[in-house]
């Protein structure tokens, strides 16, 4: 039952083409980027809609692809 745990990683793809990435080695500031770009900040207000969200951890990958109203 032992083995090893092996980080993740995501990557974030958005209707606008722009893609904020967290590689299992990056810093965990990419989700604050994230929720900043998905929902605006008060300098930024604009909200942007995701495409795709896709999570890894270098063996397996899923994907959440999202419709126009963001569901």
């Amino acid at each position: 039952m032992g083995g090893e745990q092996k980080p993740f990683g995501w990557i974030a793809l958005f209707r606008d083409g722009h893609t904020i990435e967290q590689s299992a080695a990056s810093e965990p500031s990419a989700f604050q980027s994230l929720v900043n770009y998905l929902y605006g900040t008060p300098e930024e207000p604009k909200k942007h809609y995701l495409l795709w969200f896709k999570i890894t951890n270098g063996d397996e990958s899923y994907v959440v692809s999202f419709d126009r109203d963001g569901d």
